[in-house]
């Protein structure tokens, strides 16, 4: 995936003559609101969802993007997989983990169990 950010040139100027935004500056905070959700800073994504636990390893699979919250309990390990790839180590156990929708993860613990949020964005 090709990602252009086409940021105007430090010679164009924000605002024309007149006041308003520049088109060329318009276009590209337009493709940098697309690109980061298209929602503003006042829409909340939705409810947070408790993830229910069992045995070691939990198996969870993102309903909508979000992000994955673990706290607490005896974490050993925490693995994510997007698509077919195989999984991989996250290197974090309580740190928000970032999941697209479709995403895998697993997460393994010993006792007690952690507690887990998923927050869509």
């Amino acid at each position: 995936m090709t990602i252009v950010s086409n940021i105007p040139p430090p010679n164009v100027d924000f605002l024309d003559e007149n006041g308003k935004v520049q088109m060329v500056w318009w276009q590209y905070l337009l493709t940098l609101f697309d690109r980061t959700g298209s929602a503003s800073g006042n829409s909340p994504g939705g409810a947070p969802v408790t993830v229910p636990i069992g045995s070691s390893p939990l198996q969870y699979k993102a309903p909508a993007d979000g992000a994955l919250f673990i706290s607490g309990g005896g974490v050993t390990g925490v693995q994510l997989r997007r698509g077919s790839a195989p999984y991989f180590n996250t290197g974090q156990f309580y740190a928000p983990v970032p999941m697209s929708k479709g995403d895998f993860i697993n997460v393994t613990f010993i006792n007690p169990p952690p507690t887990v949020m998923f927050l869509p964005r």
